[in-house]
């Protein structure tokens, strides 16, 4: 969307004496009302502090980026970035306002910042069903190496008594 509109004696802005087609659509007003407006009402929510801020700006630097929001018509909230860019014309200085409508970029940083935090989540589950699965295996393999072993401890004690007497050093090391 682009604006143009005189600086008033160098201090405040007046209506906008330009309008194209794309900010008339999306802020849903005709080109005949946006030219009845101005940055101070349709940018800033009439803030002077704001408003002098851009000026000053403007006057020493001939530019200025920064990040707005407009009110539709109908109370639609646009999030913009807005270039503004002072320049003469017909012998006044004016402002051309270039503004860049956020929305998209907020909706995908909001999708991309969602998705991240999916991501950690499975990642954590993740992490959650491999140490359950671990202590799992080993409580399957702690419980049937103890059984085993008792098994084992059992049999060697029965063939310890079978042997006999003059078979002291095989007793001695069952």
């Amino acid at each position: 969307a682009m604006f143009v509109c005189h600086l008033n004696y160098g201090e405040t802005m007046g209506n906008y004496i330009e309008i194209n087609e794309v900010a008339s659509k999306s802020l849903e007003y005709s080109k005949e009302e946006l030219s009845n407006m101005n940055p101070s009402s349709l940018m800033f929510n009439n803030s002077e502090v704001e408003i002098i801020r851009i000026i000053e700006k403007l006057w020493s630097d001939k530019h200025a980026i920064f990040n707005n929001s407009f009110t539709t018509k109908t109370g639609k909230i646009i999030p913009a970035e807005i270039s503004a860019h002072l320049f003469d014309l017909n012998d006044r200085p004016a402002v051309l306002f270039i503004a860049r409508d956020l929305s998209q970029r907020e909706e995908a940083e909001n999708k991309i910042n969602q998705a991240s935090l999916q991501l950690r989540n499975l990642a954590l589950h993740l992490q959650n069903i491999r140490e359950e699965e671990r202590a799992l295996i080993a409580r399957e393999i702690h419980d049937e190496l103890g059984q085993i072993l008792t098994f084992l401890k059992i049999q060697i004690t029965l063939i310890g008594k079978k042997l006999n007497n003059d078979q002291q050093v095989l007793k001695d090391k069952i």
